[in-house]
């Protein structure tokens, strides 16, 4: 009776584990997210999440360089960086762009950390959105769950990655060659090329929509406090920067439109709170640039450069390419008054339009020949760097 029993156990326990078994070498032998090894040399993401993705670009290109690399880092803001514009203009090594869309500081921590112990990271560029600015909060998104089994070098740690059903059946689509084409990998983070996000851009310069922008003009806000209370930038930004001396950091802060700030002014306080602090440590931190585009008016004041309140233009990151190249936008001790004041008076005034003959100029989505000439010539009037080399002109 007793044999009847181990003999029947053994043969339901192994019924219950063979769909487990099956499920990870299924997952480790397709690999989807390449974070034990790449696809036969294939270029390409078969993930849109990049808390996911994120993982597997790290750990094939990353973490494995010979030579250096950059990285961009950030939300969905950073996005549209594309990594061969961003080499072209700023002749950095070879970029990957690891931002995440709605991405808090808490994750970015964690996939920068990643990504910088492969010690070949000489350059970041680093879009701090307004989630740094908050006081609570601000460690993980409150409605995405963030793998940070993913991001370790134990094996063990990868568990819930090759028992998940959703990388199963993509692991079963490679495995029988069905699975769909991959993104480009300098590619798989752009969204401007989406139709539907295009689209977005239209529906905002609307009428109705215009009407309703202009409904939204702020009380004014007369006097700026200062604070020392950021959690986020000491913990994320500022500890990441001091442990990585050999890492050289160009952060910006992605400029929202005056619409955005004009609905949420706590916003507008915290994030100029939130410039000064940072630009206050600047002497701590040699290997840290800042630069801020808030008080340019033919961005953040043109709303056909934007698809939502907060989401602009492929050009608008192009010009912010330019600018660092020129060394245009730095903000240092010595004009961060300045920035602050001119900020402020656009928010206080809020000069809103929209034209779309005057937005920062982009010629489609992915026309990386634009910056194939980094020697900034001058600009004729036809020329297609006039708006993203020099500073788009200021509306009348």
């Amino acid at each position: 009776m007793h044999k009847k029993f181990k003999k029947r156990f053994c043969i339901i326990l192994g019924a219950a584990l063979l769909p487990v078994l099956f499920s990870i070498l299924c997952t480790y032998i397709a690999d989807p997210l390449e974070i034990f090894r790449s696809r036969n040399g294939e270029e390409g993401c078969l993930v849109s999440n990049q808390r996911y993705m994120d993982a597997g670009i790290i750990q094939r290109y990353v973490r494995h360089a010979e030579a250096p690399i950059s990285i961009i880092m950030g939300t969905s803001m950073t996005q549209n960086f594309v990594p061969e514009e961003l080499s072209a203009v700023l002749h950095w090594p070879a970029p990957y762009s690891l931002g995440v869309s709605g991405g808090r500081p808490g994750e970015q921590r964690t996939i920068i950390d990643f990504a910088l112990g492969s010690k070949n990271v000489t350059n970041v560029l680093w879009g701090l959105h307004y989630y740094f600015s908050q006081q609570h909060d601000w460690e993980t998104h409150p409605h995405y769950a963030f793998p940070n089994w993913l991001y370790t070098g134990h094996l063990w740690d990868k568990a819930p990655y090759l028992l998940d059903y959703k990388m199963l059946l993509l692991s079963q689509e490679l495995l029988q060659g069905k699975a769909p084409t991959p993104r480009p990998v300098s590619l798989h983070s752009v969204w401007m090329g989406s139709p539907e996000r295009l689209l977005k851009f239209h529906e905002f310069v609307s009428p109705a929509a215009f009407a309703e922008q202009r409904s939204a003009a702020p009380k004014p806000i007369t006097e700026l406090l200062s604070s020392s209370s950021f959690p986020a930038i000491d913990k994320v930004l500022f500890t990441t920067v001091r442990e990585h001396p050999e890492t050289r950091f160009t952060i910006f802060f992605p400029p929202s439109s005056l619409y955005f700030y004009a609905k949420s002014p706590r916003y507008r306080i915290r994030t100029l709170q939130m410039v000064q602090y940072i630009v206050s440590k600047l002497s701590l931190y040699p290997n840290l640039e800042v630069y801020g585009f808030d008080d340019v008016s033919a961005i953040v004041a043109n709303m056909a450069n934007y698809r939502d309140p907060e989401h602009y233009g492929i050009g608008v990151n192009r010009y912010i390419l330019a600018s660092i190249a020129r060394k245009q936008h730095l903000l240092t001790a010595k004009n961060i008054a300045q920035y602050v004041r001119s900020s402020l008076n656009l928010f206080n005034t809020y000069p809103i339009y929209q034209d779309k003959s005057s937005t920062v100029a982009f010629e489609g989505p992915f026309n990386t020949d634009l910056f194939t000439d980094c020697a900034f010539p001058p600009l004729g009037p036809q020329s297609p760097l006039r708006g993203i080399y020099s500073p788009p002109a200021a509306h009348p």
